[in-house]
């Protein structure tokens, strides 16, 4: 499971390696088809973060299948948080909260990339 975790987070920060190339790419070249390039790739990386944060699927799924390690069934979302939380850097734990827990995240990713598509559609 700890591999899958890590899977995703490469995952995510490629797809805005992706975004920032585009946006490389668009102040140095054809600016409309780099940005609207861009923005469909902020659309696909926040659907697949919607997707990692649980919206799509159960995200409980292994621990209910575990009953071994969880006899009393999956932790509650507080203690998901606590386990998932890096105490000795807040401000990678806030990152991480929002990136990986939290569906308005990839809403707003979504967001972001219909604007910049329209951007691209008006700049030459």
């Amino acid at each position: 499971m700890e591999i899958l975790f890590y899977k995703r987070h490469l995952l995510i920060y490629s797809l805005f390696g992706v975004v920032a190339f585009c946006f490389l790419a668009a102040y140095e070249g054809d600016g409309g088809m780099w940005l609207t390039t861009a923005g469909l790739m902020l659309d696909v990386t926040g659907l697949v973060q919607l997707n990692i944060s649980g919206l799509f699927r159960s995200n409980l799924d292994h621990y209910e299948n575990d009953p071994k390690n969880f006899p009393h069934g999956p932790p509650s979302v507080m203690m998901r948080e606590i386990m998932a939380e890096d105490h000795h850097f807040e401000a990678l734990a806030w990152l991480k909260r929002k990136l990986f827990m939290e569906p308005h995240t990839g809403f707003l990713i979504i967001v972001l990339g219909c604007l910049v598509q329209i951007a691209g559609a008006w700049v030459r």
